[in-house]
């Protein structure tokens, strides 16, 4: 299912860091939301691009797992977090780690 080179622990690493970047940069208002996660998933693609092309897919899909989790389901900033880190594991390489 996954490409070689591509595992949990370095989706998890890039999951977190667009997840961390997003929320250390968001001041929780509608207005701000798509600025800090285009800056979020820019700053992600420049951390970690040179992995391969999943990177951003990892990054947006993080990204929306745990907004989606925070607004929608209101889930607190650490479980919105987890549930968003496990299924972007999840979809990428197939395993389950953590929440998911």
């Amino acid at each position: 299912m996954a490409a070689p080179g591509i595992n949990a622990g370095l989706v998890i690493t890039v999951a977190q860091t667009a997840v961390d970047f997003l929320w250390s940069h968001w001041d929780g208002s509608s207005k701000s939301v798509r600025s800090a996660l285009l800056a979020s998933e820019f700053w992600t693609m420049q951390a970690f691009g040179t992995h391969g092309a999943w990177v951003q897919s990892v990054a947006r899909d993080a990204l929306v797992e745990f907004l989606g989790n925070y607004i929608d389901r209101r889930l607190d900033v650490g479980q919105s977090e987890d549930l968003a880190v496990a299924t972007a594991v999840y979809r990428l390489t197939g395993q389950r780690v953590g929440a998911a």
